[in-house]
């Protein structure tokens, strides 16, 4: 294609991503897309290569792009590719994107908070959650060792 319908920035799933970039690397500045979730997404559309700019690409299949990203179990991509199955509000398989991804996560915290599980707990006082060990590490912004007087 030519220089003229080359886009510097282009705009999917209210994320701004550079037009100089490779459509599969491009597609995991979007929060919630992976590399092989990205990959998956542009070999379900025809006509588009992995190695292809994103600048140069067609309105058409940027509309594509959109469309898999919101309903990836109607183009043929597995449910266990998605990053929300089985919701505990819904029960349904989705795959979450974006600012409704961050809600989702902090709804999800807020509720182990609420039911007093041991992950939530840890959150609610700050400590590490998954298993590591604090003794020597996670101390926050407090120093080490003997401070000295300044002179």
């Amino acid at each position: 294609m030519s220089q003229s319908g080359f886009r510097h920035l282009v705009r999917i799933s209210g994320a701004d991503i550079p037009g100089d970039m490779r459509v599969t690397i491009a597609l995991t500045h979007i929060r919630g897309i992976s590399h092989r979730f990205a990959e998956v997404i542009v070999n379900s559309i025809d006509n588009l290569e992995q190695s292809e700019r994103l600048g140069y690409i067609t309105d058409n299949m940027i509309e594509q792009i959109e469309n898999v990203i919101q309903e990836p179990l109607k183009h043929g991509i597995p449910e266990w590719m998605l990053n929300r199955q089985k919701d505990p509000q819904s029960g349904e398989t989705y795959q979450s994107v974006g600012a409704k991804l961050l809600l989702q996560f902090r709804q999800d915290i807020e509720a182990m908070i609420r039911i007093r599980t041991r992950r939530g707990s840890r959150h609610s006082f700050g400590l590490r959650v998954r298993g590591q060990r604090t003794k020597s590490s996670g101390r926050g912004q407090t120093s080490l060792g003997v401070s000295r007087k300044k002179v």
